[in-house]
């Protein structure tokens, strides 16, 4: 019950500004169910996790200034 809550939540906020980030979280929820049947495919997992945190930190570092100070729009 509580991983298809986290699913759901996932797929709610891929409506939201940042749709990769969330659609690699659902693949990466769902990879980690196949890899309890499949222990290889947890490498998958981890290399969507590892790319999701990439795309999020280069989003998140292009909208800081110089010493950190956030870019207003």
């Amino acid at each position: 019950v509580g991983l298809i809550a986290v699913i759901v939540a996932e797929i709610l906020s891929s409506y939201k500004r940042y749709k990769v980030r969330s659609y690699l979280g659902v693949a990466s929820i769902l990879h980690s169910i196949i890899s309890y049947f499949f222990i290889y495919s947890i490498f998958i997992v981890f290399m969507i996790n590892i790319i999701s945190e990439i795309i999020y930190r280069k989003r998140f570092y292009e909208k800081i200034l110089y010493y950190g100070l956030p870019i207003v729009l």
